[in-house]
C-alpha cells in the first residue's frame, strides 16, 4: 500500500491574475460613473443655460436706454 499513488482530488492551484489593480479598480467604478453622468449631465448643463440666460439678458437690458425701459 505505500507504493500506491493517489491522484489528488483537489489541485493546489494559484489564483490567475486577471488584470493589474487599475484594470479592476476601473471596471468597478466605470459603470457607477456612467450612471452617475446620466443624472448629473443634464443638470449641469441646466444650470450653465440658466446662467447664460441671466447674462445675456443683463446685457441686452444694459445696452437699452431710460425711455426704452419706460415703455
Amino acid at each position: 500500500m505505500e507504493g500506491d499513488n493517489k491522484e489528488m482530488l483537489l489541485r493546489n492551484v494559484e489564483p490567475e491574475n486577471h488584470g493589474t489593480k487599475e484594470d479592476n479598480l476601473r471596471g468597478k467604478v466605470w459603470p457607477g460613473t456612467k450612471k452617475m453622468w446620466v443624472v448629473a449631465g443634464p443638470a449641469i448643463f441646466t444650470r450653465f443655460s440658466s446662467f447664460g440666460i441671466n447674462v445675456i439678458s443683463q446685457a441686452f437690458v444694459g445696452h437699452i436706454g431710460a425711455t426704452e425701459l419706460a415703455a
